[in-house]
């Protein structure tokens, strides 16, 4: 599987204070810091740093959220690797196993979200 998404995968730069997603936008992405580090924010406050190896994005990227609920913003330069929802649920198809992950995964995030938003209240 993670072979198959790094071999159709997308790289880019991002430099530091570039926006690298926006929080209430939609796309099909899911970000990995492959070098350098990203800050993850939510109306400009920081809260927490994504460092090699961490992702973003991965709940959108398979359609279970419409929009990123966060930003991210690259810290220091940054290259990132982007893989499409097209590639991830194709190689859902492949490898049914991931499927499992996929959803505790969102599990996980929609409990910190919870978190997160009764902290901006």
């Amino acid at each position: 599987f993670i072979m198959m998404m790094a071999m159709n995968a997308q790289r880019r730069v991002a430099h530091p204070g570039q926006w690298i997603c926006v929080e209430n936008t939609t796309d099909d992405g899911l970000v990995v810091i492959n070098r350098g580090t990203a800050q993850v924010c939510k109306n400009d406050i920081e809260f927490c740093i994504l460092e090699p190896g961490d992702e973003f994005g991965g709940t959108v990227a398979v359609g279970m959220h419409k929009s990123y609920t966060y930003s991210l913003k690259a810290k220091t330069m940054c290259h990132i690797v982007l893989v499409a929802r097209g590639e991830i649920l194709g190689g859902l198809q492949r490898y049914p196993g991931m499927r499992s992950w996929l959803e505790e995964r969102k599990v996980e995030e929609d409990r910190e979200h919870k978190e997160l938003n009764q902290m901006l209240r």
